[in-house]
């Protein structure tokens, strides 16, 4: 007698279902945030920033220029010390010598020195504010890119890369930058302040960018404040008007 075949069954789940089914299982993950402080923080966090992006016509509705070069001269920086920071570390040799000895160079220059030489000689505008930026900051990038690249080069998936036959650029930027990402993003983030103030301090100098950009307070609130406190002086006798034109005048 031949046996008969046994036959598999299959369960289908409906569509509806399983779509219910995905809804109650992101529901579960959604809920169970709530039962972590951290992350309960750090959602708030972050829907705080989407709504004050979403909002940014209404909360600050000028023109914020200094705030919008300090990214591109962040991401210029990152770009260049990246590049050099990677070929310093993974290539070594020569290639390392020279990298960290330019980058050596440039952070022995007083920044504000340099900045006033470069943009005095080449004018204020904002891509040599950018570049200037780039220029100062993309060393101090590159030493921290090359001393990731150092410790990251010696890991087992760079050995398996090479084994791989894979060149030198997919290993370094494949497979050593990504691994890299955290402290470049976390460097990215604070030197993007740091270059609001440094532009400030430019426009404060005299040689940031052209009027009428906010960064520069050739008739702003600085000038406000002097007349203000110039009137405040003559009202209470401290100070004697200027010969030749009345108290709250300005100069021409």
């Amino acid at each position: 007698m031949t046996p008969t075949p046994a036959t598999a069954e299959v369960l289908v789940v409906p569509a509806p279902a399983a779509a219910r089914r995905r809804a109650r299982g992101w529901w579960r993950r959604l809920t169970a945030v709530g039962d972590s402080t951290p992350a309960t923080v750090g959602v708030a966090v972050i829907l705080f920033w989407l709504t004050m992006a979403a909002l940014a016509p209404v909360v600050a509705p000028y023109a914020p220029n200094a705030t919008d070069l300090a990214p591109l001269a962040v991401l210029g920086a990152t770009a260049l010390g990246c590049l050099l920071g990677l070929a310093a570390g993974y290539k070594g040799g020569w290639i390392d010598l020279v990298v960290t000895r330019a980058c050596d160079i440039v952070l022995s220059f007083p920044v504000i020195i340099l900045y006033m030489i470069i943009l005095t000689h080449f004018g204020s505008s904002a891509w040599n504010i950018i570049g200037v930026l780039t220029l100062t900051k993309a060393p101090i990038i590159a030493r921290i890119v090359r001393g990731l690249t150092l410790d990251l080069r010696e890991r087992e998936y760079v050995t398996a890369a090479k084994m791989r036959g894979e060149s030198s650029l997919y290993i370094m930027f494949v497979e050593i930058l990504p691994n890299a990402r955290g402290p470049l993003i976390v460097d990215m983030c604070l030197r993007t302040g740091y270059n609001i103030i440094i532009i400030g301090v430019l426009g404060f100098l005299g040689i940031g960018l052209p009027p009428p950009d906010p960064d520069r307070d050739d008739d702003g609130v600085a000038a406000h404040g002097a007349r203000a406190l110039r009137g405040d002086l003559l009202a209470r006798g401290r100070l004697q008007p200027a010969r030749g034109r009345a108290a709250g005048d300005r100069p021409a």
